[in-house]
């Protein structure tokens, strides 16, 4: 092997929130997987997401997106920054939110084939 081989790494290893969210305070994020169109249930107080993809296994849904400032709070700082979203199908057959962590835009980038300039 020549020369020394670099791999993108976006570490969470700092602070970490756990807490439930509530069926009264939700929004649906309506995506697409594997042309079945599925809808996640995300806390309201999240940004809303442009979804860059999708992959299933089970009753698991894995979405990678950039998340973007709703127009209630354009000035929201997490605007433009990664997210990877895990979300679990739920007995009446939507999937809700279980893991959400905001990652580097250069990160999403580099896991879709998509490089984005390093953030």
């Amino acid at each position: 092997m020549t020369g020394v081989r670099e791999y993108p790494l976006d570490e969470l290893l700092g602070k970490h929130e756990s807490g439930p969210f509530y069926s009264d305070d939700v929004d649906c994020l309506e995506v697409d997987v594997a042309g079945e169109r599925v809808t996640v249930l995300i806390p309201t107080l999240y940004p809303e997401i442009k979804v860059r993809r999708t992959m299933r296994d089970g009753d698991l849904l894995l979405i990678l997106g950039d998340m973007q400032a709703r127009p209630e709070e354009p000035e929201d700082e997490a605007d433009g920054l990664g997210a990877i979203i895990l979300a679990r199908r739920q007995p009446d057959g939507v999937y809700a939110a279980a893991i959400w962590h905001e990652l580097w835009p250069w990160t999403v980038g580099q896991i879709v084939g998509e490089p984005k300039a390093e953030g």
